[in-house]
């Protein structure tokens, strides 16, 4: 069975590139910062509310923060002997939680000296974190196939959702309002879940191999989601239903992320490619080849202008191109 954990280091060796297609638009210049950001593989990555730090992790255990738009280093810390694999920052920007290989979870108390608080993580790894917008609970999927939501102080669980299947939990994300928790896995189903209950809302269809990133537009009326298929699928917030596809990518979507105006979506790639999509048009505005591996963490910081993006061992910053 190909299991999206056990491929996540296959992914990062990266992949022959295909030639130039003279359709395509041209690819957009270097990046406007880049750091070395772990031993060899960066897995990890995490963008505050306020945009003013960037958070990676990677093979090394450890977590940095770095200082946008230069991406000066602002600090470190060891957060387990195995690799980080999950970050995400509070709404409120001063809690981190961080997800391992092993299937720890810690939460740290940012701006002062207090050491993580370890939670009873998952029996396998930690695949995907995320803070509901209340900053009261967290969620997390894993690749012991379960999604569990718990308090963000005591770590107690409220909710936990075993899938029918025994496929990772590959991605999360809530709903604006937070009522609802998207979810994708890797027998290539999106699932939509009431985030107070469990009760699962929608199980619809759409991609033809395993999902592996979903996020919602800023209004909370989209749901897309990226596939090992190569697509992108925009789909009904409420149904998840298909409204259109989104293709391109010479190779499986890794990640994806929504502008916070939403006209833009951004998505990378297991070649290192990034695409930029009108949301209005369906088409690519511009790409970046930006890492020799997969592209494994992706965000478009708050201001609108930067995208940051993690690959093989290095954090880059780059400009959002405007659309026409």
């Amino acid at each position: 069975m190909r299991t999206f954990a056990a491929t996540c280091l296959l992914l990062l060796c990266g992949w022959p590139g295909r030639a130039d297609d003279p359709t395509e638009p041209p690819p957009l210049d270097g990046p406007l910062a880049a750091r070395s950001v772990a031993k060899r593989w960066a897995y990890a990555l995490a963008v505050s509310p306020n945009g003013k730090r960037v958070a990676t992790g990677g093979d090394d255990g450890v977590v940095r923060t770095w200082t946008p738009p230069k991406l000066d280093p602002a600090a470190e810390w060891k957060a387990f002997d195995a690799s980080v694999t999950a970050l995400a920052f509070s709404h409120d920007g001063r809690q981190l939680a961080v997800g391992s290989w092993d299937g720890g979870l810690v939460v740290r108390s940012l701006g002062d000296d207090e050491k993580p608080r370890p939670f009873d993580g998952h029996r396998e790894t930690i695949t995907c974190v995320a803070f509901l917008p209340d900053g009261k609970w967290i969620a997390t999927g894993s690749a012991d196939d379960t999604l569990r939501i718990r308090d963000a102080k005591t770590g107690k669980t409220r909710v936990r959702i075993g899938q029918d299947n025994e496929y990772d939990v590959t991605c999360l994300a809530f709903s604006p309002d937070g009522r609802r928790v998207a979810t994708g896995d890797g027998d290539n189903n999106v699932s939509i879940w009431d985030t107070t209950t469990g009760e699962q809302i929608a199980a619809p269809g759409g991609h033809d191999e395993a999902v592996t990133c979903v996020a919602y537009s800023p209004d909370g009326k989209t749901l897309v989601s990226g596939s090992w298929d190569d697509t992108l699928a925009l789909r009904d917030a409420m149904t998840g239903e298909v409204r259109s596809t989104l293709t391109g990518h010479d190779a499986d979507v890794t990640v994806v992320a929504y502008s916070p105006d939403g006209k833009t979506i951004v998505s990378g790639d297991e070649f290192g490619t990034i695409r930029f999509w009108d949301v209005g048009t369906g088409k690519t505005t511009a790409t970046i080849r930006a890492h020799r591996g997969a592209v494994n963490g992706l965000a478009v910081l708050p201001s609108g202008r930067h995208v940051a993006s993690v690959g093989g061992n290095e954090l880059k910053l780059w400009p959002l191109p405007k659309q026409p």
